[in-house]
């Protein structure tokens, strides 16, 4: 150990040279991912299973919305508001009219998305 501690200058080489292997190591694995990950995408065709994958993909995000907010809706309706809280049961009323407008609109957009799945996906 006497032999090596005396060569001035000698640590900090070494940790800059494991350093710098580290470095070129994390590199090369870095430009393989990337490398792989733009095969991957050439990979994908973008054609028709592209378009009916969305669209299948739309129509569950929108019925998972619709099933969200209609529990919701229920847990609202189901509160059980004192008599003696002012205005309990329209505040009730009216976020439960809000939840069913929303509903009803979340229908017409899944009404349209299986149109357009109908007419695209066969």
């Amino acid at each position: 150990m006497a032999v090596i501690g005396s060569f001035p200058g000698f640590h900090r080489r070494l940790a800059e040279a494991r350093i710098g292997g580290m470095f070129t190591a994390v590199m090369k694995t870095l430009q393989i991912t990337i490398l792989a990950a733009a095969l991957a995408g050439c990979a994908s065709t973008g054609g028709p299973e592209t378009a009916c994958a969305n669209l299948n993909r739309d129509v569950g995000e929108n019925a998972k919305g619709i099933s969200r907010v209609a529990i919701s809706r229920g847990n609202v309706d189901a509160l059980s508001v004192p008599f003696w809280v002012p205005g309990g049961k329209k505040a009730v009323t009216v976020i439960t009219d809000r939840q069913t407008a929303r509903i009803e609109k979340l229908q017409a957009r899944q009404t349209t998305l299986l149109a357009d799945r109908e007419q695209s996906c066969q």
